[in-house]
């Protein structure tokens, strides 16, 4: 079964790095900003020169996003980890997403037990991280899909495509290759 890749899955990374070339161009970016963003739109341009045919399920890995902090939620258990009918909200992400694709693994700030029950967990890349503590800022997103980049690349060298989904969308699509 294939799915034309340029339509699911390379267009997040096209606008990303749409954002990124933006954001550099732009007079107002931050320090941080300087720092990390090229070295993220550098390792994404080198993935997306690969050969961006078909993809087929067989050959996609799934990176859950658990990173962010959820500040609106308030105090108390982590985004993620909030239950949604007696079950964490990433789980339902990962029970939809699974099927999908030929693995999985979640990128998260801190390696909670209950994530690692679902799935392989991992952080976002040390040098991205070495940035922003040196700069004193949070990273966002883009280092979550570049650390499962570098996993899927590790892991599945075969394996042309990541889809990403962020962990607290218990709704996901069960049609998405």
């Amino acid at each position: 079964r294939t799915v034309t890749g340029v339509q699911t899955c390379a267009l997040p990374i096209l606008a990303a790095l749409a954002t990124l070339n933006a954001i550099i161009s732009s007079p107002w970016h931050c320090s941080l900003t300087a720092c990390i963003v090229p070295v993220m739109a550098g390792k994404a341009k080198r993935e997306l020169n690969r050969n961006l045919g078909p993809v087929r399920s067989g050959a996609l890995v799934g990176v859950i996003l658990a990173g962010g902090e959820g500040r609106r939620m308030g105090p108390g258990v982590p985004k993620p980890l909030r239950r949604l009918g007696g079950c964490p909200l990433v789980a339902h992400v990962v029970e939809r997403l699974r099927p999908q694709v030929m693995d999985l693994v979640i990128v998260a700030n801190k390696s909670d037990p209950a994530l690692r029950r679902l799935a392989p967990v991992i952080a976002d890349p040390p040098d991205i991280r070495a940035v922003g503590r040196r700069e004193g800022r949070r990273l966002g997103p883009l280092a979550g899909i570049l650390a499962g980049m570098e996993w899927a690349q590790k892991h599945h060298p075969h394996a042309g495509w990541i889809l990403t989904a962020p962990a607290d969308l218990p709704f996901l699509p069960q049609d998405l290759t």
